[in-house]
Protein backbone atom coordinates (compact mmCIF):
# COMPACT_ATOMS: atom_id res chain seq x y z
CA UNK A 1 0.00 0.00 0.00
CA UNK A 2 1.84 3.36 -0.90
CA UNK A 3 0.40 5.26 2.43
CA UNK A 4 -0.24 3.14 5.78
CA UNK A 5 -2.34 4.69 8.00
CA UNK A 6 -1.13 7.25 10.44
CA UNK A 7 -1.41 5.32 13.49
CA UNK A 8 1.61 2.84 12.23
CA UNK A 9 3.57 5.96 10.48
CA UNK A 10 4.31 7.86 13.56
CA UNK A 11 5.41 4.69 15.55
CA UNK A 12 8.49 5.22 13.14
CA UNK A 13 8.80 8.65 13.38
CA UNK A 14 12.22 8.87 15.84
CA UNK A 15 14.54 6.62 14.29
CA UNK A 16 17.58 8.73 15.80
CA UNK A 17 19.92 7.46 13.29
CA UNK A 18 22.99 10.08 12.57
CA UNK A 19 23.12 10.76 8.70
CA UNK A 20 26.48 11.55 7.17
CA UNK A 21 24.95 14.06 4.69
CA UNK A 22 21.95 16.39 5.11
CA UNK A 23 19.53 16.55 2.07
CA UNK A 24 19.24 19.55 -0.56
CA UNK A 25 16.72 20.56 0.51
CA UNK A 26 16.97 21.23 4.69
CA UNK A 27 17.72 25.46 4.30
CA UNK A 28 21.32 26.65 4.97
CA UNK A 29 19.68 28.25 8.64
CA UNK A 30 18.47 24.32 9.65
CA UNK A 31 21.67 23.07 8.65
CA UNK A 32 23.68 25.93 10.74
CA UNK A 33 21.16 24.74 13.52
CA UNK A 34 21.75 21.32 13.51
CA UNK A 35 25.55 21.61 13.54
CA UNK A 36 25.61 24.01 16.20
CA UNK A 37 23.39 23.45 18.85
CA UNK A 38 20.43 21.04 17.57
CA UNK A 39 21.03 17.78 19.26
CA UNK A 40 18.81 15.80 16.90
CA UNK A 41 19.49 15.19 13.48
CA UNK A 42 17.89 16.98 10.98
CA UNK A 43 16.69 13.83 8.55
CA UNK A 44 14.96 10.44 9.05
CA UNK A 45 14.34 7.39 7.28
CA UNK A 46 13.91 3.53 7.54
CA UNK A 47 14.57 0.63 6.02
CA UNK A 48 10.75 -1.22 7.01
CA UNK A 49 7.89 -1.04 4.31
CA UNK A 50 7.62 2.29 2.04
CA UNK A 51 10.04 3.96 4.12
CA UNK A 52 13.20 2.67 2.00
CA UNK A 53 11.92 4.62 -0.85
CA UNK A 54 14.43 7.33 -0.47
CA UNK A 55 11.93 10.02 0.39
CA UNK A 56 12.99 11.33 4.59
CA UNK A 57 11.21 12.67 7.02
CA UNK A 58 11.91 15.60 9.02
CA UNK A 59 12.38 14.14 12.94
CA UNK A 60 9.66 15.28 15.41
CA UNK A 61 12.31 16.19 17.98
CA UNK A 62 14.42 17.96 15.60
CA UNK A 63 11.63 20.08 14.39
CA UNK A 64 10.45 20.54 18.04
CA UNK A 65 13.82 21.88 19.03
CA UNK A 66 13.97 24.18 16.20
CA UNK A 67 10.63 25.65 17.08
CA UNK A 68 11.84 26.12 20.36
CA UNK A 69 14.79 27.90 19.65
CA UNK A 70 13.45 29.81 16.80
CA UNK A 71 10.29 30.95 18.55
CA UNK A 72 11.43 31.53 22.06
CA UNK A 73 15.44 31.33 21.68
CA UNK A 74 15.39 28.53 24.07
CA UNK A 75 18.22 25.71 23.07
CA UNK A 76 16.26 22.91 25.18
CA UNK A 77 19.01 19.78 26.37
CA UNK A 78 18.94 16.67 24.51
CA UNK A 79 16.24 15.14 25.80
CA UNK A 80 16.82 11.51 24.06
CA UNK A 81 13.69 10.04 21.95
CA UNK A 82 10.40 11.78 21.71
CA UNK A 83 8.96 8.99 23.91
CA UNK A 84 11.19 10.31 26.59
CA UNK A 85 10.67 13.75 26.88
CA UNK A 86 8.50 14.52 29.14
CA UNK A 87 10.02 12.28 31.93
CA UNK A 88 13.61 14.15 31.21
CA UNK A 89 11.59 17.24 31.42
CA UNK A 90 9.88 16.32 34.99
CA UNK A 91 13.26 15.84 36.31
CA UNK A 92 14.88 18.60 34.87
CA UNK A 93 14.24 22.12 37.46
CA UNK A 94 14.61 24.40 34.40
CA UNK A 95 11.54 23.23 33.37
CA UNK A 96 7.57 23.17 34.50
CA UNK A 97 5.02 20.37 33.35
CA UNK A 98 1.82 20.05 33.38
CA UNK A 99 -0.88 18.33 31.75
CA UNK A 100 -3.32 21.14 30.30
CA UNK A 101 -2.24 22.27 26.83
CA UNK A 102 -0.36 25.87 26.67
CA UNK A 103 1.10 27.99 23.67
CA UNK A 104 4.37 27.77 23.26
CA UNK A 105 4.63 24.31 24.79
CA UNK A 106 5.55 20.98 23.95
CA UNK A 107 3.29 18.13 23.78
CA UNK A 108 4.66 14.44 24.42
CA UNK A 109 3.03 11.53 23.67
CA UNK A 110 4.92 7.61 24.74
CA UNK A 111 3.86 4.79 22.86
CA UNK A 112 4.99 3.03 19.83
CA UNK A 113 8.56 2.22 19.19
CA UNK A 114 9.74 6.15 20.03
CA UNK A 115 6.78 8.23 20.82
CA UNK A 116 6.61 11.66 19.37
CA UNK A 117 6.77 15.38 20.47
CA UNK A 118 5.01 18.62 18.92
CA UNK A 119 5.10 22.17 19.14
CA UNK A 120 1.80 23.85 20.51
CA UNK A 121 1.20 27.26 19.08
CA UNK A 122 -2.25 27.65 20.43
CA UNK A 123 -5.50 26.33 22.30
CA UNK A 124 -8.98 26.37 21.71
CA UNK A 125 -10.48 25.42 25.41
CA UNK A 126 -10.71 22.02 27.15
CA UNK A 127 -8.04 19.62 25.39
CA UNK A 128 -7.91 21.05 22.02
CA UNK A 129 -4.64 22.65 20.76
CA UNK A 130 -2.89 23.29 17.43
CA UNK A 131 0.45 21.99 16.99
CA UNK A 132 2.89 22.27 14.31
CA UNK A 133 5.09 19.24 14.21
CA UNK A 134 7.48 16.94 12.33
CA UNK A 135 8.09 13.14 11.92
CA UNK A 136 4.58 12.64 9.90
CA UNK A 137 5.60 9.98 7.95
CA UNK A 138 2.32 10.03 5.92
CA UNK A 139 3.59 13.58 4.57
CA UNK A 140 7.13 12.43 3.48
CA UNK A 141 5.99 11.95 -0.12
CA UNK A 142 5.41 15.99 -0.22
CA UNK A 143 7.58 18.73 0.16
CA UNK A 144 7.43 19.03 3.50
CA UNK A 145 9.13 16.17 4.55
CA UNK A 146 7.04 14.93 6.88
CA UNK A 147 6.58 18.29 8.68
CA UNK A 148 2.09 19.10 9.31
CA UNK A 149 1.55 23.03 10.00
CA UNK A 150 -1.47 23.97 12.15
CA UNK A 151 -2.33 20.38 12.58
CA UNK A 152 -5.68 20.80 15.66
CA UNK A 153 -7.27 17.57 17.65
CA UNK A 154 -8.30 17.23 20.44
CA UNK A 155 -6.73 14.82 22.96
CA UNK A 156 -6.64 14.56 26.89
CA UNK A 157 -3.77 13.67 29.15
CA UNK A 158 -3.54 9.68 29.58
CA UNK A 159 -5.59 8.87 26.43
CA UNK A 160 -4.90 7.79 22.87
CA UNK A 161 -3.79 10.75 20.26
CA UNK A 162 -7.03 10.42 17.48
CA UNK A 163 -6.12 8.27 14.48
CA UNK A 164 -2.68 7.33 15.71
CA UNK A 165 -2.35 4.35 18.21
CA UNK A 166 -0.51 3.24 20.44
CA UNK A 167 0.52 7.24 20.96
CA UNK A 168 -0.92 8.09 24.23
CA UNK A 169 -0.61 11.93 25.50
CA UNK A 170 1.92 11.98 28.70
CA UNK A 171 1.74 16.14 29.30
CA UNK A 172 3.16 19.09 28.07
CA UNK A 173 6.41 20.96 28.63
CA UNK A 174 6.00 24.54 29.22
CA UNK A 175 8.63 26.98 27.63
CA UNK A 176 7.41 30.40 28.53
CA UNK A 177 7.07 30.04 32.35
CA UNK A 178 8.04 33.46 34.20
CA UNK A 179 11.83 32.74 35.18
CA UNK A 180 12.60 31.36 39.10
CA UNK A 181 13.89 34.59 40.85
CA UNK A 182 13.58 33.20 44.44
CA UNK A 183 16.87 33.13 45.48
CA UNK A 184 18.38 30.12 48.16
CA UNK A 185 17.39 30.23 51.92
CA UNK A 186 20.37 30.33 54.14
CA UNK A 187 19.32 28.14 56.98
CA UNK A 188 22.22 27.75 58.94
CA UNK A 189 25.91 28.39 59.22
CA UNK A 190 28.78 27.28 61.42
CA UNK A 191 32.51 26.29 62.00
CA UNK A 192 33.14 22.49 62.52
CA UNK A 193 35.85 20.04 62.80
CA UNK A 194 38.16 22.65 64.37
CA UNK A 195 42.16 21.16 65.02
CA UNK A 196 45.19 23.46 64.89
CA UNK A 197 45.90 22.61 61.26
CA UNK A 198 42.54 22.68 59.78
CA UNK A 199 38.56 23.35 60.08
CA UNK A 200 35.71 22.66 58.69
CA UNK A 201 33.09 25.38 57.07
CA UNK A 202 29.28 24.44 56.92
CA UNK A 203 26.18 25.56 55.32
CA UNK A 204 22.45 24.43 55.39
CA UNK A 205 20.83 25.80 52.73
CA UNK A 206 17.09 25.39 50.31
CA UNK A 207 16.22 26.49 48.09
CA UNK A 208 12.47 26.10 45.73
CA UNK A 209 13.83 24.28 42.49
CA UNK A 210 17.53 23.46 44.01
CA UNK A 211 20.71 24.27 45.18
CA UNK A 212 22.73 23.86 42.23
CA UNK A 213 26.19 24.38 43.65
CA UNK A 214 27.88 25.81 46.89
CA UNK A 215 31.05 27.81 46.36
CA UNK A 216 33.29 28.93 49.22
CA UNK A 217 35.75 31.55 49.30
CA UNK A 218 38.24 31.62 51.97
CA UNK A 219 41.50 33.89 52.80
CA UNK A 220 43.30 35.42 55.62
CA UNK A 221 44.94 38.81 54.26
CA UNK A 222 43.04 41.79 53.71
CA UNK A 223 44.11 41.96 49.89
CA UNK A 224 42.85 38.50 49.67
CA UNK A 225 45.80 37.88 48.08
CA UNK A 226 45.79 34.30 49.43
CA UNK A 227 42.17 33.80 48.26
CA UNK A 228 41.33 30.11 47.41
CA UNK A 229 37.72 28.77 46.15
CA UNK A 230 36.67 25.52 46.56
CA UNK A 231 33.24 23.82 45.82
CA UNK A 232 31.54 22.28 48.91
CA UNK A 233 30.55 18.98 49.39
CA UNK A 234 27.37 17.90 49.96
CA UNK A 235 26.51 15.33 52.97
CA UNK A 236 23.06 14.64 51.39
CA UNK A 237 20.90 15.73 54.37
CA UNK A 238 21.13 19.30 53.20
CA UNK A 239 24.50 20.53 54.44
CA UNK A 240 26.76 21.61 52.30
CA UNK A 241 30.93 21.96 53.40
CA UNK A 242 34.51 22.59 52.61
CA UNK A 243 37.64 21.48 54.29
CA UNK A 244 39.99 24.19 54.89
CA UNK A 245 43.95 23.34 55.62
CA UNK A 246 45.56 26.02 57.48
CA UNK A 247 48.69 26.02 55.55
CA UNK A 248 47.40 26.63 52.39
CA UNK A 249 47.12 30.07 53.35
CA UNK A 250 49.47 32.74 54.67
CA UNK A 251 50.23 32.59 58.22
CA UNK A 252 47.47 34.03 60.10
CA UNK A 253 44.83 33.30 62.82
CA UNK A 254 42.03 34.99 61.39
CA UNK A 255 40.22 33.34 57.97
CA UNK A 256 37.49 34.72 55.85
CA UNK A 257 34.83 32.79 54.39
CA UNK A 258 32.53 33.92 51.72
CA UNK A 259 29.69 31.17 50.88
CA UNK A 260 27.70 31.79 47.48
CA UNK A 261 24.60 29.08 47.21
CA UNK A 262 23.45 29.26 44.04
CA UNK A 263 20.28 27.41 42.30
CA UNK A 264 19.51 26.05 39.33
CA UNK A 265 18.29 29.19 37.85
CA UNK A 266 21.49 31.30 38.65
CA UNK A 267 20.05 32.71 41.53
CA UNK A 268 22.56 33.28 44.65
CA UNK A 269 22.82 34.16 48.23
CA UNK A 270 25.74 34.73 49.77
CA UNK A 271 26.86 34.40 53.81
CA UNK A 272 29.93 35.48 55.74
CA UNK A 273 31.31 33.40 58.22
CA UNK A 274 34.36 33.74 59.81
CA UNK A 275 36.78 31.14 61.34
CA UNK A 276 39.12 33.15 64.43
CA UNK A 277 41.84 30.96 65.81
CA UNK A 278 42.26 33.29 68.67
CA UNK A 279 39.08 32.12 70.75
CA UNK A 280 40.67 28.87 70.76
CA UNK A 281 44.45 30.44 71.93
CA UNK A 282 46.20 33.27 73.16
CA UNK A 283 43.86 36.21 73.27
CA UNK A 284 43.85 38.65 70.01
CA UNK A 285 42.47 42.48 68.86
CA UNK A 286 39.06 41.08 68.12
CA UNK A 287 37.06 44.36 67.98
CA UNK A 288 35.99 45.59 64.27
CA UNK A 289 36.56 48.83 62.14
CA UNK A 290 33.50 50.99 62.21
CA UNK A 291 32.51 53.48 59.71
CA UNK A 292 32.15 57.65 61.48
CA UNK A 293 31.01 58.87 57.63
CA UNK A 294 30.47 57.93 54.27
CA UNK A 295 29.29 60.49 51.16
CA UNK A 296 29.78 60.77 47.29
CA UNK A 297 31.54 64.00 46.40
CA UNK A 298 33.16 65.19 43.35
CA UNK A 299 30.06 64.80 41.15
CA UNK A 300 30.49 65.10 37.56
CA UNK A 301 28.43 63.64 34.66
CA UNK A 302 31.32 61.82 33.83
CA UNK A 303 32.35 60.28 37.56
CA UNK A 304 32.11 60.54 41.34
CA UNK A 305 34.30 60.40 44.56
CA UNK A 306 33.39 57.68 47.61
CA UNK A 307 34.69 58.44 50.86
CA UNK A 308 35.27 56.89 53.73
CA UNK A 309 36.15 57.84 57.20
CA UNK A 310 36.70 54.56 59.30
CA UNK A 311 37.77 54.60 62.75
CA UNK A 312 39.46 51.73 64.73
CA UNK A 313 40.99 51.22 67.94
CA UNK A 314 44.66 49.77 66.77
CA UNK A 315 44.74 51.50 63.19
CA UNK A 316 43.04 50.66 59.73
CA UNK A 317 45.04 48.76 57.28
CA UNK A 318 43.33 48.87 54.03
CA UNK A 319 40.07 49.85 52.63
CA UNK A 320 38.77 48.25 49.56
CA UNK A 321 35.86 49.14 47.41
CA UNK A 322 34.05 46.96 45.09
CA UNK A 323 30.96 48.88 42.60
CA UNK A 324 28.73 47.55 39.80
CA UNK A 325 25.80 49.03 38.39
CA UNK A 326 24.47 45.51 37.11
CA UNK A 327 21.63 43.50 39.69
CA UNK A 328 24.24 40.02 38.86
CA UNK A 329 27.75 41.98 39.25
CA UNK A 330 28.73 40.65 36.24
CA UNK A 331 30.14 44.07 35.70
CA UNK A 332 31.84 44.83 39.41
CA UNK A 333 35.49 46.38 39.84
CA UNK A 334 37.65 46.45 43.01
CA UNK A 335 39.24 49.09 43.85
CA UNK A 336 41.70 50.12 46.82
CA UNK A 337 41.13 53.65 48.17
CA UNK A 338 43.04 56.22 48.65
CA UNK A 339 43.87 57.68 51.99
CA UNK A 340 44.00 61.82 52.11
CA UNK A 341 46.46 61.57 54.91
CA UNK A 342 43.82 62.60 57.41
CA UNK A 343 41.11 60.42 57.70
CA UNK A 344 39.68 59.90 54.92
CA UNK A 345 40.12 57.09 52.06
CA UNK A 346 38.61 57.64 48.80
CA UNK A 347 38.01 56.40 45.25
CA UNK A 348 37.09 57.84 42.03
CA UNK A 349 34.71 56.10 39.93
CA UNK A 350 34.36 56.94 35.96
CA UNK A 351 31.24 56.18 34.51
CA UNK A 352 33.01 54.70 31.24
CA UNK A 353 33.93 51.40 32.89
CA UNK A 354 30.68 50.58 33.40
CA UNK A 355 27.96 50.00 30.50
CA UNK A 356 26.68 53.38 28.70
CA UNK A 357 23.68 54.54 30.18
CA UNK A 358 23.84 53.36 33.16
CA UNK A 359 21.83 55.02 35.83
CA UNK A 360 22.85 54.04 39.33
CA UNK A 361 25.87 52.13 41.02
CA UNK A 362 26.29 50.20 43.85
CA UNK A 363 29.05 50.50 46.26
CA UNK A 364 29.97 48.29 49.19
CA UNK A 365 33.62 49.54 51.33
CA UNK A 366 35.46 46.75 53.08
CA UNK A 367 37.59 48.30 55.69
CA UNK A 368 40.40 46.23 57.47
CA UNK A 369 42.36 46.71 60.42
CA UNK A 370 45.82 45.02 60.86
CA UNK A 371 44.23 42.21 63.21
CA UNK A 372 42.11 41.08 59.92
CA UNK A 373 39.23 42.48 61.38
CA UNK A 374 36.70 44.01 59.27
CA UNK A 375 33.28 45.81 58.53
CA UNK A 376 31.45 46.70 55.58
CA UNK A 377 29.45 49.69 54.63
CA UNK A 378 27.23 50.18 51.14
CA UNK A 379 26.72 53.36 49.33
CA UNK A 380 24.95 53.98 46.08
CA UNK A 381 25.07 56.67 43.65
CA UNK A 382 21.72 57.53 41.53
CA UNK A 383 22.29 59.70 38.48
CA UNK A 384 18.59 59.27 37.55
CA UNK A 385 16.15 62.01 37.53
CA UNK A 386 13.72 61.81 40.58
CA UNK A 387 12.29 65.65 40.52
CA UNK A 388 8.89 65.77 38.99
CA UNK A 389 8.25 69.01 36.98
CA UNK A 390 7.09 72.25 37.91
CA UNK A 391 3.92 74.60 36.60
CA UNK A 392 4.92 77.94 36.00
CA UNK A 393 1.53 78.64 34.58
CA UNK A 394 -2.14 77.27 33.78
CA UNK A 395 -4.97 78.97 31.95
CA UNK A 396 -7.62 78.75 29.87
CA UNK A 397 -8.17 80.18 26.60
CA UNK A 398 -10.03 80.22 23.32
CA UNK A 399 -13.50 80.37 24.29
CA UNK A 400 -16.44 80.09 22.60
CA UNK A 401 -19.84 78.57 23.30
CA UNK A 402 -19.27 75.76 22.05
CA UNK A 403 -15.26 74.52 23.03
CA UNK A 404 -12.44 76.15 25.26
CA UNK A 405 -8.58 75.37 25.33
CA UNK A 406 -6.68 74.18 28.18
CA UNK A 407 -3.26 75.70 28.49
CA UNK A 408 -0.10 74.46 30.45
CA UNK A 409 3.80 75.86 30.77
CA UNK A 410 5.58 73.45 32.68
CA UNK A 411 9.18 73.26 33.41
CA UNK A 412 11.76 70.00 34.04
CA UNK A 413 15.81 70.09 34.22
CA UNK A 414 15.77 67.39 31.87
CA UNK A 415 12.92 67.68 29.45
CA UNK A 416 9.22 67.65 29.32
CA UNK A 417 8.32 64.00 28.16
CA UNK A 418 4.49 63.98 27.45
CA UNK A 419 1.51 65.87 28.97
CA UNK A 420 -1.76 64.46 29.27
CA UNK A 421 -5.12 65.87 30.21
CA UNK A 422 -8.21 64.38 31.60
CA UNK A 423 -11.61 66.14 31.53
CA UNK A 424 -15.29 65.20 32.35
CA UNK A 425 -18.17 67.15 33.48
CA UNK A 426 -19.82 64.30 35.94
CA UNK A 427 -19.18 63.84 39.48
CA UNK A 428 -18.74 59.81 38.71
CA UNK A 429 -16.35 60.48 35.58
CA UNK A 430 -18.96 58.70 33.60
CA UNK A 431 -18.04 60.87 30.39
CA UNK A 432 -14.60 61.49 31.15
CA UNK A 433 -12.04 61.14 28.18
CA UNK A 434 -8.20 61.28 27.89
CA UNK A 435 -6.16 63.77 25.62
CA UNK A 436 -2.48 63.87 24.88
CA UNK A 437 -1.54 67.83 24.70
CA UNK A 438 -0.52 69.76 21.45
CA UNK A 439 2.97 71.83 21.98
CA UNK A 440 3.09 74.92 20.57
CA UNK A 441 6.78 74.86 20.26
CA UNK A 442 7.12 78.19 22.85
CA UNK A 443 6.95 76.24 26.16
CA UNK A 444 3.20 75.58 26.50
CA UNK A 445 1.30 72.19 25.94
CA UNK A 446 -2.85 72.42 25.21
CA UNK A 447 -5.60 70.65 24.04
CA UNK A 448 -8.62 71.50 22.67
CA UNK A 449 -12.28 70.38 24.21
CA UNK A 450 -15.71 70.07 22.32
CA UNK A 451 -18.68 70.80 24.69
CA UNK A 452 -20.64 68.56 22.67
CA UNK A 453 -18.10 65.89 23.57
CA UNK A 454 -19.35 65.24 27.27
CA UNK A 455 -22.78 65.09 28.74
CA UNK A 456 -24.68 68.65 28.84
CA UNK A 457 -23.11 70.84 31.43
CA UNK A 458 -21.61 73.91 31.92
CA UNK A 459 -18.74 72.90 34.41
CA UNK A 460 -15.91 71.07 32.95
CA UNK A 461 -13.31 69.78 35.12
CA UNK A 462 -9.38 69.61 33.89
CA UNK A 463 -6.81 67.48 35.29
CA UNK A 464 -3.42 67.66 33.68
CA UNK A 465 -0.58 64.87 34.12
CA UNK A 466 3.12 66.54 33.17
CA UNK A 467 5.64 64.01 32.47
CA UNK A 468 9.43 64.16 32.52
CA UNK A 469 11.93 62.12 30.72
CA UNK A 470 12.57 59.90 33.99
CA UNK A 471 8.60 59.22 34.37
CA UNK A 472 8.45 61.94 37.02
CA UNK A 473 4.93 63.42 36.72
CA UNK A 474 3.05 66.81 38.71
CA UNK A 475 -0.89 66.72 38.55
CA UNK A 476 -2.78 69.96 38.62
CA UNK A 477 -6.34 70.85 38.16
CA UNK A 478 -8.22 73.73 36.27
CA UNK A 479 -11.83 74.47 35.67
CA UNK A 480 -13.92 75.74 33.03
CA UNK A 481 -17.06 76.99 34.17
CA UNK A 482 -19.39 78.22 31.47
CA UNK A 483 -21.99 79.23 34.14
CA UNK A 484 -19.70 80.49 36.60
CA UNK A 485 -20.51 81.95 40.68
CA UNK A 486 -19.58 85.52 41.75
CA UNK A 487 -17.21 85.25 44.49
CA UNK A 488 -17.93 87.73 47.78
CA UNK A 489 -14.85 88.52 49.34
CA UNK A 490 -15.07 87.85 52.81
CA UNK A 491 -17.36 85.04 51.97
CA UNK A 492 -15.05 81.72 52.52
CA UNK A 493 -17.77 79.43 53.66
CA UNK A 494 -19.42 80.61 50.20
CA UNK A 495 -23.04 80.97 51.02
CA UNK A 496 -23.64 84.15 49.46
CA UNK A 497 -23.10 86.49 52.40
CA UNK A 498 -20.13 87.18 55.24
CA UNK A 499 -20.62 86.24 58.79
CA UNK A 500 -18.99 85.23 61.78
CA UNK A 501 -18.55 81.47 60.48
CA UNK A 502 -16.27 82.96 57.29
CA UNK A 503 -13.54 84.38 59.80
CA UNK A 504 -14.15 80.64 62.25
CA UNK A 505 -13.15 78.82 58.24
CA UNK A 506 -9.74 80.96 57.93
CA UNK A 507 -8.77 79.69 61.56
CA UNK A 508 -9.66 76.28 61.00
CA UNK A 509 -7.74 76.03 58.25
CA UNK A 510 -4.88 77.88 59.92
CA UNK A 511 -4.91 75.30 62.34
CA UNK A 512 -5.38 72.18 60.06
CA UNK A 513 -8.81 71.48 60.92
CA UNK A 514 -11.35 70.16 58.21
CA UNK A 515 -13.85 72.53 56.85
CA UNK A 516 -17.26 71.88 54.72
CA UNK A 517 -16.53 74.46 52.49
CA UNK A 518 -13.66 77.04 51.58
CA UNK A 519 -13.23 79.22 49.08
CA UNK A 520 -9.45 80.68 48.86
CA UNK A 521 -9.98 83.77 46.78
CA UNK A 522 -12.62 85.03 49.50
CA UNK A 523 -10.24 84.52 52.22
CA UNK A 524 -7.50 86.46 51.34
CA UNK A 525 -9.77 89.89 53.20
CA UNK A 526 -6.68 91.98 53.40
CA UNK A 527 -5.48 91.69 49.97
CA UNK A 528 -1.88 90.38 50.09
CA UNK A 529 -2.17 87.30 48.31
CA UNK A 530 -1.37 84.99 51.24
CA UNK A 531 -3.84 83.11 54.24
CA UNK A 532 -3.37 84.53 57.71
CA UNK A 533 -4.61 85.20 60.89
CA UNK A 534 -5.19 88.66 60.00
CA UNK A 535 -7.53 87.73 57.01
CA UNK A 536 -9.78 86.51 60.03
CA UNK A 537 -9.01 89.52 62.00
CA UNK A 538 -10.24 91.97 59.10
CA UNK A 539 -13.57 90.11 58.70
CA UNK A 540 -14.44 90.44 62.49
CA UNK A 541 -13.67 94.07 61.87
CA UNK A 542 -15.75 94.72 59.43
CA UNK A 543 -19.01 92.78 61.01
CA UNK A 544 -18.06 94.98 63.97
CA UNK A 545 -18.06 97.77 61.60
CA UNK A 546 -15.12 99.06 62.46
CA UNK A 547 -12.64 100.28 60.03
CA UNK A 548 -11.49 97.46 57.41
CA UNK A 549 -9.99 97.32 53.69
CA UNK A 550 -12.61 98.03 51.40
CA UNK A 551 -14.36 95.26 49.20
CA UNK A 552 -15.34 92.91 52.12
CA UNK A 553 -18.65 91.95 51.12
CA UNK A 554 -17.86 92.77 47.47
CA UNK A 555 -17.89 90.57 44.40
CA UNK A 556 -14.22 89.78 43.60
CA UNK A 557 -13.47 90.80 40.03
Amino acid sequence: MFRKSLSILLALVMVLSIFTSIPFSVSAKEVDIAKVGNPYPPDQDTEYGDHGDGYYEIPCTWFAWKQAHDRLGISLPAWGHGGEWFYNAQSDPNYQTGSVPRANSIACWTGGTFGHVAYVVSTSGGNTFTVDEGGRTDLDHTDSHGVAYGYTLTNAVGEYRPQSYPLVLQGFIYLDVPPDNEKPKVNNKYISLITNDSFRVCVDATDNIGIREVRIATWSQGDQSDLIWKTANHNGAGTYFVDNQRSNYADSIYYYNHIYVYDYAGNCTVAVIDMDYSNYGETADTEKPTVLEKYISEVTDNSFRICIVPNDNKGIKQVRIATWSKEDQSDVIWRNAAFNGSETYFVDINRADYSSGTMYYYSHAYIYDYAGNYCVCSMDMDYRDNTPPTIEAKYLSEITDNSFRVCVVPKDLFGIKQVRVATWTQYDQSDLIWKTANYNGEGTYFVDLLRSDYADSTKYYNHIYVYDNSDNYTAVEIIMDYNPKTTILGDVDGDDEVTIIDATCIQRKLANIPTAAFVEAAADADGDGELSIIDATVIQRHLAQLPAPEGIGKPIT
